[in-house]
């Protein structure tokens, strides 16, 4: 009769606490994510805020309210993730980039397709600006990162830009220039407010993430730009005769 009782008295108690909960992944503060592109979104972001040393997966699912296994059943390791971050991320502007560059070289002057291009940058920049914070921290030292960043994305498009400046430089277009130059003014200039917002909100103007900005900033960057590699034609200068 005591067994029955102890057993009648557990029965209750299940019942009043309810259901036992199935073992396993507790549940999330939030929603599931329905896909891995939300997955890379968080983790570029991720990257670019602490760097790849201090980035941690699992401080990452914690944020995004999944299990680590969630993660790591797309990718097996941080490395893996890094390198699908930037594939998708800097893939995404080099795809776009080069394909506008080449359905464009043929037809148009070559600084007009300059100026597409710097312009497009600038709106691709401002909608991944992780990007500049992970070239800026992988750039700055020797390593394998540096290596798959510039030999898989960074050189191909490098190269297509190279070509262009070169036929500007030839049809006396623009002044002869470094290439690297241009580069660097283009994203560490041109693009950085994109990853320094809120140094650029304490500054003052228009807010730096509203797309009436972006598209000001893509047309002033490149006009600054462009005014600053074109030769001018020296003015004519008028002769003085002897009487």
């Amino acid at each position: 009769m005591a067994n029955k009782s102890s057993t009648s008295g557990t029965a209750a108690t299940r019942r009043k606490r309810g259901p036992r909960r199935k073992a396993g992944r507790p549940p999330a503060s939030r929603p599931a994510l329905g896909s891995k592109q939300e997955i890379l979104e968080a983790a570029l972001r991720a990257f670019g805020e602490r760097g790849f040393e201090e980035m941690s997966v699992r401080r990452l699912a914690q944020q995004l309210g999944v299990s680590h296994n969630l993660i790591a059943h797309y990718y097996s390791s941080k490395e893996e993730l890094w390198r699908a971050c930037v594939d998708w991320s800097i893939g995404t502007i080099n795809r776009e980039l080069l394909g506008m560059a080449t359905e464009m070289q043929n037809d148009v002057d070559i600084l007009t397709v300059m100026r597409t291009i710097m312009e497009r940058f600038i709106h691709m920049a401002a909608r991944f600006p992780a990007n500049l914070f992970i070239v800026t921290q992988e750039g700055s030292n020797e390593g394998k990162r540096l290596e798959y960043l510039y030999t898989q994305l960074m050189e191909p498009s490098q190269q297509g830009w190279n070509v262009m400046i070169q036929r500007a430089i030839d049809e006396k277009k623009i002044r002869s220039v470094d290439p690297r130059t241009i580069f660097f003014l283009l994203t560490q200039g041109g693009a950085s407010i994109f990853t320094m917002v809120p140094l650029a909100r304490r500054m003052g103007g228009p807010e730096p993430l509203d797309p009436a900005f972006i598209e000001q900033q893509a047309r002033d960057v490149a006009d600054i730009l462009l005014r600053g590699l074109m030769i001018e034609t020296p003015p004519l200068t008028v002769s003085k005769t002897r009487r």
